[in-house]
């Protein structure tokens, strides 16, 4: 399987499908503790590789950070490649045509912290990684109920006012 953006952010199981031209070769596959950063996207997105990511291809605009986690702490390095200030910081952030963003992270620059302090910094990244991605969850869910409720007023399985009652429960209507 291949390594998606999507994969990254959410940081699920790889979801995509080797191209047939890298079948026949050697592609690059995540290692465990890589930072895998999803670039290409409206902002540059790093996690460390989950035990499920470990052994996918890395896709198309997948960059995998191999980190030596006895001089940088892999979610420390992750948080300084997610973090606001590094796309500027780096200096190196182009647009292209087509509207995409590329982002060379070989240029990112990443505070140098004594091991110990960027493992705390580290699990601080970590949890907001988390953090997001139930904010995420939350919103396509959110978004998901919407939708269900949009076609249920379409095809009448709700009359107008029906989904305030759906929305807002025990509140009186007005």
């Amino acid at each position: 399987m291949e390594i998606t953006n999507q994969d990254i952010l959410w940081g699920t199981p790889a979801s995509g499908t080797v191209p047939v031209d890298l079948q026949a070769g050697d592609p690059a596959r995540v290692q465990p503790g890589d930072v895998l950063v999803a670039s290409g996207t409206p902002k540059t997105v790093a996690r460390v590789a989950t035990d499920e990511q470990v052994g996918a291809v890395l896709g198309r605009g997948i960059h995998a950070v191999h980190v030596d986690s006895k001089v940088l702490d892999p979610w420390f390095v992750a948080g300084a490649i997610s973090g606001a200030d590094s796309r500027h910081a780096s200096g190196h952030v182009t647009a292209i045509l087509s509207g995409s963003v590329r982002t060379d992270i070989r240029r990112m620059q990443i505070p140098v912290l004594p091991i110990e302090s960027q493992q705390l910094h580290g699990r601080a990244c970590r949890r907001l990684a988390e953090f997001e991605m139930l904010v995420l969850q939350a919103a396509e869910r959110s978004s998901d109920i919407a939708r269900q409720l949009a076609g249920r007023l379409v095809n009448q399985v709700l009359e107008p006012g029906q989904e305030q009652e759906v929305l807002e429960p025990g509140q009186e209507q007005v």
